[in-house]
């Protein structure tokens, strides 16, 4: 019989493959490949290098996170990490692996896996709610902006993803909750180590509510990490010879990568080059030319990952063990 971790990424691998399908039979590639020739090599190399800024921005952001907590990694070190889990990333279907990668890694040059662990958790949440508040921003600022009108048909549900992110993403800090219905199953399967990690993770969670300097830092970085990708598409849309609004992208982009951050596909394959197709193509590209864009940005992250598999075949640090 199939498990359901099988099973999950068996209807994950699905949706995947029916959006691909679903792409392929709408758009003419004999047209795509027409356009690969008129693609300005200069703008995709700036485009690569923003995306490895990137990486090194969000690196720096998990270090102030590491720092908060006294663990004490250099940044340098950081860095290795952070690109040797965006390399395991483009390759393993799960969203949560490169997480287990930096915990697990992390946690060798520290003992105190709770406070590695709730780093990693705090830096999803500040990436999540900065990706919310400059969608949000902009959205306000469009609806107000007479000459636009082609946000009208997903205003709505980006209403409703924006105030369920606004709403959530900060319980993790309120004080404790009941747990002691959790501690005793644990206890009855005679867990108690494991309920003693739980305790000492979410008393590292909360902890961060001290430590509010470092808080409002990384949110600050995250923020920058949010215009790179913006530009960086607008740097594509450059590459291809079309004008689009920056304007536009400020809330389009946003939205696109919170849809791939739901866990429906693997690794955001389908639903990455679906979504850039869709919104791009309402801001005057063609179907092709949003495709093309989709295409050579999701070639540039695996460029842009292959640093950690450098990292990986001099250093290991014993990634496979971490996965199994």
């Amino acid at each position: 019989m199939i498990n359901k971790k099988k099973l999950f990424f068996l209807l994950r691998l699905s949706v995947s493959a029916l959006l691909i399908f679903f792409i392929v039979v709408k758009v003419d590639f004999q047209k795509v490949l027409a356009l690969v020739p008129s693609i300005k090599l200069g703008y995709v190399l700036l485009a690569l290098l923003w995306l490895l800024l990137d990486r090194l921005v969000m690196s720096y952001r998990w270090a102030i996170l590491l720092k908060a907590k006294d663990i004490k990694i250099s940044l340098f070190e950081i860095v290795k990490i952070y690109f040797l889990s965006s390399f395991w990333s483009t390759f393993l279907p799960s969203s949560v692996a490169p997480d287990i990668i930096k915990v697990y890694v992390a946690s060798k040059h520290n003992s105190n896996t709770p406070d590695v662990m709730s780093s990693v958790v705090v830096d999803r949440i500040i990436g999540l709610f900065s990706l919310s508040l400059v969608a949000l921003t902009s959205l306000l600022i469009l609806m107000y902006y007479p000459q636009v009108q082609s946000v009208e048909g997903y205003r709505g549900a980006l209403w409703v993803i924006l105030a369920v992110l606004l709403l959530t993403l900060f319980l993790p800090f309120f004080d404790r909750v009941p747990v002691g219905r959790a501690k005793g199953i644990l206890t009855l399967f005679r867990l108690n180590f494991l309920w003693n990690f739980l305790v000492r993770f979410y008393d590292s969670m909360v902890g961060y509510k001290a430590k509010r300097a470092s808080l409002f830092k990384a949110f600050s970085v995250a923020l920058v990490n949010h215009v790179l990708a913006i530009f960086m598409i607008y740097v594509l849309s450059l590459s291809l010879g079309v004008g689009v609004s920056v304007l536009h992208l400020f809330i389009l982009v946003p939205l696109i990568n919170f849809l791939i951050m739901v866990p429906i596909s693997v690794g955001g394959l389908g639903i990455q080059e679906g979504a850039y197709v869709y919104f791009l193509s309402q801001l005057g590209m063609s179907v092709q030319e949003a495709l093309t864009v989709a295409i050579v940005f999701r070639v540039l992250m695996v460029v842009a990952s292959l640093p950690g598999g450098v990292v990986y075949i001099s250093e290991g640090f014993g990634v496979k063990k971490a996965l199994t």
